[in-house]
């Protein structure tokens, strides 16, 4: 009642609102076009009487202005802007002649009007005079101001009496309209209400005394029927009402029912043969049968099983033959139909299987199980009496033999699975490479058996849980390997040295894995330490050919070396015996032996680098180090037609690497060039020429790439040598990194030298480029990867000077007697006291009678006692003491242990003055002194 009341009183509401709204907007418009009228009619009226007063005082002031009597222009301005009521307003009156120079002084400027602008209103007007020909002349012009106050005042007024007037207007309007309303639609809308009350109260049988033939009377019309409507519907709600009641039953009935299916799903383990039994308890449960059986026809064995059941006879025999089975011709029809029998003794079947009578079995389902679209066998429900099976137990049959079904896939699944896990380990346990899998979290997963066998661990071992602590090698990488499992990057490690009873080199790769949403990674190690150990024997042997290519030079250059030593020796004796010779000339001899000496020690240390052995480790190197270190080799050693030109090298070339292989590459390469400039010459022709080495940054893209395989994306240092020989042809172009392939004699080359260079550019990850044209020339680009976070390594600044001062106690230990004496006599001028011995065994001897020795400057190689041994019995007696070792030879293994085993310096033979003494002033006044190198 309400509700119907407050929809009328809204109704009412919006007409006479929409009523008003179209009133108002129209009266609105009307007056708007009216007042437009009046107030164009007024403003015209003030425009004509402004225009043609401002042309008849341009007409009188003409003459006065031609005359240049102005006293009656300030006169008739004073009168204008005096002016009387029935006159326009005129705010200021302004004559001027033709130049525009004003000429009544007392018309008022413009400016200075205090009226506001939007109220002026200017005219202008020109001044003429006739001659006695009857032509006007102009001789200037007028310009009027009026005031527009009083004329807008007045519209102002009119504006108000209209809008006054039309307010008027429409309240009448409303009071009509409402009027009207109240007879028209407010009585109808009041039967209306009294309907929709006897609705609301169920009572449907509505009719109106009086309809009108308007819109009301349309609305009440359908209102009437819409009641009639209502009425026949409530009666099939009540109807359906009480179905839905039914049906709820049955709903509720089959919500238990998948409830029941839900919860033996749930509880299903990963047992197929318990998840069988359980399968079959549900049917029987819910369909309430005598027992439920399923029978899978094994075919290899042509014997029918029962897989699973409820409620089975005890003495149901669960293995039997397939002929005259009801359960075997499910299967054998192989169609996917449900057999339904509802009255087993009108069944052929009754006579056929003897089980049916035996166990009084009068009603059946039975549903196919299928596998690979192959019926497999047979799920069934036997009951005990005749009975009509509904739709949806028949449903609840087939749903349950699907589980069956998935039960019978999922133990498929698991037999393959577990064979291809079978053959898979296999497969992984058969790889002479070892595989080790780790997880999000880095930690050791699986491992085939060669990484049990290689790193000593078996399946049944917990201890080591993180990759890095199967051998202490790997914590170097262990950042390095995480970060790549990070960014699923695959990256490789050759030659990675591992420590067992012996040093062992694996190359290891990393590849990550992405499964699910868990990252991981499968490293793979190859050991290729006999790899290793056969390439260092070809990389020795070629190192000795390169040996035996330059040890002519060496040799010419060593005998020059020591020519200049010996000549000068006898030279100063012989001055010094006849006793004609001054300090300046024997300063002079003595600097000629001193670069003399310098430089034998320089080609011996450059030959010992050359030829050394040393284990392959991969550290940051400067490129422009190892260039220097060629370069000058090559220039004691090539031939002297060769003429060597280094470019411009950069100090911040660094790439990792192993210093002396890219030292043999390029030192191969620099050989090569000049023996295709000498030695491959024809008689003939002319011996040497241009030999260039040059360094650059090049950047490889994808477009490279497609013709560089070897090639990845990213930035190289290009390492050029170029020279002006030979040159090579197609053929031995393709040829030339073959093993012993050479086009030069036998006494010249083993064809090593470029497959060495070839596999060791290969081992840095780096390629190489070979251009060649006959006659021409050849140009080999060596191509290795940047190193952009090089290591930046401090150097320790030692003391410099030529004769470093100190004080302390040193004994000196060396089997040569000219060496104990000139060292001795160093240290002495330099301020120490200085003790002797030319053994270990002495050495010992000499500590243990003189107290206080501060520093011990100690040999490698000695009789009776090696300094190794010295060494060791030195720290074992006395722990404290600081050890400086001495040797001619670097790379000896001897001199690696003792440094390692705590020695504070080493200084490499031939030394000077300047050397020995700074490294024994820096050694005492080091508190914590380190392993360094002088």
């Amino acid at each position: 009642m309400n509700k119907v009341q407050k929809l009328k009183n809204n109704l009412f509401t919006k007409f006479v609102i929409t009523i008003s709204i179209l009133l108002i907007s129209f009266f609105l418009i009307t007056v708007t076009l009216l007042l437009q009228v009046v107030e164009n009619s007024i403003l015209d009226e003030v425009e004509k009487g402004a225009e043609k007063l401002t042309r008849s005082i341009a007409m009188i002031s003409a003459p006065h202005i031609s005359n240049y009597t102005f006293m009656f222009l300030e006169q008739n301005t004073i009168q204008l802007q005096n002016g009387e009521k029935d006159q326009l307003d005129i705010l200021s009156v302004q004559i001027f002649d033709n130049n525009g120079y004003k000429l009544n002084l007392s018309g008022i400027d413009t400016a200075n009007i205090q009226t506001p602008r939007k109220y002026w209103l200017i005219k202008n007007a020109p001044c003429f005079i006739k001659d006695f020909h009857g032509t006007e002349e102009r001789v200037g012009y007028v310009r009027i101001v009026f005031s527009l106050k009083s004329s807008i005042v007045k519209i102002l007024k009119i504006r108000f009496l209209i809008i006054l007037a039309v307010v008027l207007i429409i309240l009448l309007l409303d009071f009509l309209v409402i009027l009207l309303l109240s007879r028209s639609v407010i009585k109808p809308i009041n039967s209306l209400k009294d309907a929709a009350t006897m609705i609301s109260e169920r009572s449907f049988d509505v009719s109106f005394d009086k309809i009108p033939n308007d819109e009301l009377g349309f609305l009440m019309r359908s209102f009437q029927q819409m009641a009639q409507d209502l009425k026949n519907s409530f009666s099939t709600i009540q109807h359906q009402y009480r179905q839905l009641q039914i049906d709820h039953d049955e709903i509720k009935k089959n919500e238990e029912t998948l409830t029941h299916l839900n919860q033996c799903f749930l509880d299903m383990s990963a047992n197929p043969d318990e998840n069988l039994n359980m399968i079959a308890q549900t049917a029987g449960e819910l369909l309430h049968g005598g027992f439920v059986l399923y029978n899978r026809f094994e075919e290899s064995k042509n014997l029918l099983c029962t897989r699973g059941f409820w409620n089975a006879p005890k003495d149901l025999n669960l293995i039997s033959t397939p002929e005259n089975r009801l359960c075997f011709e499910v299967i054998r029809n192989n169609d996917g139909r449900v057999i339904i029998i509802e009255d087993m003794q009108e069944h052929k079947f009754w006579e056929v299987d003897k089980n049916l009578k035996k166990y009084n079995v009068m009603s059946y389902i039975g549903v196919p199980v299928t596998l690979n679209n192959q019926v497999i066998g047979c799920f069934c429900l036997c009951d005990h009496n005749v009975r009509t099976f509904k739709p949806e137990e028949i449903n609840v049959m087939v749903i349950l033999a699907q589980a069956v079904k998935n039960e019978e896939e999922r133990r498929s699944y698991a037999r393959e699975l577990k064979e291809t896990r079978n053959y898979l380990r296999n497969v992984f346990n058969s790889l002479s490479s070892s595989l080790i899998t780790l997880n999000e979290k880095f930690a050791i997963t699986e491992w085939n058996s060669e990484a049990e066998k290689v790193f000593g661990f078996s399946q049944n071992q917990k201890d080591v849980r993180f990759f890095w602590e199967i051998n202490p090698a790997f914590e170097n990488h262990r950042q390095r390997i995480m970060d790549a499992i990070q960014r699923m990057e695959h990256f490789v490690m050759h030659q990675v040295v591992i420590k067992f009873e012996d040093t062992r080199y694996f190359d290891m790769y990393v590849v990550p894995l992405l499964v699910g949403n868990s990252r991981g990674a499968v490293i793979r190690l190859d050991d290729v330490t006999n790899m290793i150990k056969k390439d260092n024997q070809l990389f020795q042997a070629q190192k000795m050919e390169t040996v035996g290519n330059l040890a002519g030079g060496l040799a010419h250059d060593f005998n020059n070396v020591l020519c200049g030593i010996t000549a000068t020796i006898s030279l100063l004796k012989y001055y010094l015996d006849m006793k004609n010779i001054d300090d300046s000339q024997i300063v002079k001899y003595i600097n000629t032996m001193e670069q003399s000496s310098n430089r034998a020690s320089e080609m011996v240390q450059q030959l010992l680098t050359l030829s050394r052995r040393q284990e392959v480790s991969y550290d940051t190197v400067k490129l422009s180090d190892a260039i220097h270190n060629v370069t000058e080799i090559c220039k004691n050693t090539l031939d002297k037609s060769i003429d060597l030109i280094v470019g411009d090298i950069t100090d911040e070339a660094y790439i990792n690497a192993n210093q002396t292989q890219i030292e043999q590459v390029l030192l191969n390469l620099c050989v090569n060039s000049s023996h295709a400039m000498t030695i491959m010459r024809e008689n003939h022709e002319k011996k040497g020429g241009k030999l260039k080495i040059s360094l650059s940054k090049y950047l490889v893209e994808k477009s490279f790439s497609a013709y560089h395989p070897d090639s990845k994306e990213g930035y190289y240092w290009v390492l050029s040598v170029r020279d002006e020989g030979v040159g090579m042809n197609n053929e031995v172009l393709r040829r030339i990194f073959d093993p012993f392939f050479t086009t030069k004699d036998s006494s010249h080359g083993t064809g090593l030298g470029l497959a060495m260079v070839y596999n060791i550019i290969k081992m840095h990850n780096g390629f190489i480029n070979v251009y060649s044209e006959e006659g021409v020339g050849s140009t080999f680009q060596v191509y290795l990867p940047v190193l952009s976070n090089q290591d930046e390594r401090n150097q320790e600044k030692t003391v410099t000077g030529s004769l470093v001062k100190g004080e302390g106690r040193i004994l000196v230990v060396d089997d040569e007697e000219h060496i104990r004496q000139i060292s001795e006599n160093i240290l002495l001028e330099s301020g120490y006291e200085v003790f002797t011995a030319e053994n270990g065994l002495e050495a010992l001897l000499v500590l243990g009678d003189v107290k206080n020795i501060d520093l011990v400057l100690l040999d490698l190689s000695m009789p009776v006692m090696s300094g190794k041994e010295a060494f060791n019995r030195i720290k074992e007696l006395y722990p404290d003491m600081r050890v400086i070792l001495t040797s001619g030879f670097r790379q000896d293994k001897r001199v690696s242990d003792i440094m390692n085993a705590g020695a504070d310096y080493f200084i490499q033979k031939p030394f000077t003055m300047e050397t020995i003494t700074s490294a024994v002033f820096s050694v005492l006044i080091n508190s914590k002194p380190g392993n360094k190198e002088v």
